[in-house]
């Protein structure tokens, strides 16, 4: 619970915040220190249970009376940095999937608190024939108000979310597949970052874990811990993960190419195997290569130069010819 927690620390905006200007002019200060609590909770449902309870905190902590009007939105993934998108950001296939609203309810939708004041209100979830095993997501977003603020007035109305994670048993399924690997090394060097896009393809989300190496032989050059903030992958949805190697032992170069291997042993929590993966690289010997480069270039011109002297040679001309005199026409003797 508490990793799942701080891992949504990176994920959720607590405060989605939309300023709507009819008239600038001197104003009271906007509605500040609202807050609902806790931020995430994780629900577990047993397949005999008919329903599910719990409860939502919202404070009042600024300095004047506030209406709340409390809706309940399912979400997704928005992208492969694992923010999230409430429903209507291209998200709504997976959020009808995955989407916990049409079985979440609320004892309250409105609400009027004074300065310094909070209140809780109750949810209900219904579990019904029709909720699927697996995992179901809404976010219980809370949306402030002044009563009686007059339309003269520069007006902004903060929300507040607390996101709600539901996991139906009796049917769930965790698993996951490692979609691509890319890293920042190059022909001369080798890579300090792995980037790793995970996809869970399971019905819930997942925690990936694992740990990302860089091996010459049977010597450990570099390693990294995939997934250090215990961040989690929805389900059906891909998200990329940097890992950052740390270094641990010299590669031994070779003369012209030295071959290492990029090794990834990965799992997800609750499991303790690790598949893994595995490719062959290369890095080269810069100066070799340039010196090899440098060696052709003057074998080049060397040839070059051979066969410019050669051709000046040949066409060098040659002595001229004494011409020989022609014998005069002799009659023959008279016998």
């Amino acid at each position: 619970m508490t990793r799942l927690k701080l891992s949504f620390a990176a994920l959720v905006i607590f405060v989605l915040q939309a300023g709507y200007i009819n008239n600038v002019s001197a104003a009271q200060p906007p509605a500040t220190n609202i807050t609902v609590r806790p931020f995430l909770q994780e629900l577990k449902i047993n397949p005999d249970e008919a329903s599910k309870e719990f409860e939502v905190n919202i404070s009042n902590g600024s300095a004047f009376t506030q209406d709340f009007h409390f809706s309940i939105i399912n979400f997704g993934s928005l992208d492969q940095t694992g923010g999230l998108a409430f429903e209507g950001a291209n998200v709504k296939s997976l959020a009808s999937k995955y989407g916990l609203a049409k079985w979440l309810a609320l004892d309250q939708t409105n609400i009027e608190l004074g300065a310094g004041t909070q209140a809780v209100i109750k949810a209900t979830i219904t579990n019904d024939s029709d909720l699927a095993p697996g995992a179901h997501y809404a976010a219980i977003v809370a949306t402030a108000s002044r009563p009686g603020q007059p339309a003269s007035q520069l007006t902004v109305t903060p929300k507040v979310s607390s996101l709600i994670f539901a996991t139906k048993l009796g049917g769930e399924v965790y698993n996951l597949h490692l979609e691509s690997v890319s890293h920042n090394g190059n022909l001369w060097s080798l890579p300090s970052t792995v980037t790793l896009g995970i996809k869970s393809t399971g019905n819930t989300y997942i925690v990936p874990r694992g740990i990302v190496s860089l091996v010459q032989n049977k010597t450990v050059l570099a390693r990294g811990i995939i997934n250090q903030q215990s961040s989690i992958v929805l389900p059906e949805n891909v998200r990329n993960f940097d890992v950052n190697l740390n270094s641990l032992n010299k590669i031994h170069k070779s003369f012209f190419r030295t071959k290492y291997r990029l090794q990834v042993d990965y799992r997800y929590d609750g499991v303790s195997s690790y598949a893994a993966y595995g490719i062959s690289l290369n890095i080269y010997n810069r100066t070799s290569i340039v010196g090899l480069i440098l060696a052709v270039l003057i074998i080049i011109a060397g040839l070059i130069s051979r066969d410019k002297l050669r051709s000046r040679l040949v066409r060098r001309p040659s002595s001229p010819k004494q011409s020989q005199p022609k014998p005069k026409n002799t009659k023959p003797m008279p016998k």
